[in-house]
């Protein structure tokens, strides 16, 4: 369970918020669905936060959709020891955010059980690091549907769903 507002640090508060966590998920979500129309499973949902707010691993993404993530994991193996801890602490704000998006009907749960977006990812124009997060959550969406079923990109993580 989080902490009340008026209790969490003010760093935490401002970068962890729902609105811009679930920003950063729905974005994802969104460029998912262009490619798999299914939409974007439970699981993986919760591995956007930690590959997006940690600026190491947001920066080593690929530039574009067009690498295999799969590969990207392979050349990138300390995600296998630093990814599982920033799951684990991310967990709770994850949670948090996909509460915020259904309650206000940005994503839904459709009838397979995977998450929807309901609103279309808004231009980007601006440059600063918040654009940054939201161009590599798009980016993210795009790399996870290329992938393969999510169970093939939580073993090629070494993490279990």
């Amino acid at each position: 369970m989080l902490p009340n507002w008026e209790e969490r640090p003010v760093a935490v508060a401002h970068l962890l918020n729902p609105a811009f966590c679930g920003e950063v998920i729905k974005r994802c979500i969104t460029e998912f669905q262009k490619i798999d129309k299914i939409g974007l499973s439970f699981q993986l949902s919760f591995l956007i936060l930690p590959i997006i707010l940690n600026k190491d691993i947001r920066e080593s993404l690929p530039k574009t959709s067009g690498k295999n993530f799969i590969t990207w994991i392979e050349e990138n193996q300390i995600l296998k020891q630093e990814l599982p801890i920033l799951i684990t602490n991310v967990v709770p704000y994850t949670k948090e955010a996909l509460m915020f998006l259904l309650m206000y009907k940005i994503v839904k749960i459709n009838d397979k059980g995977y998450f929807e977006s309901i609103t279309k990812n808004k231009p980007l124009t601006e440059e600063n690091e918040v654009v940054e997060c939201y161009k590599k959550a798009e980016l993210l969406g795009k790399l996870f549907a290329k992938a393969g079923a999510s169970q093939l990109i939580f073993i090629s993580l070494g993490i279990k769903p």
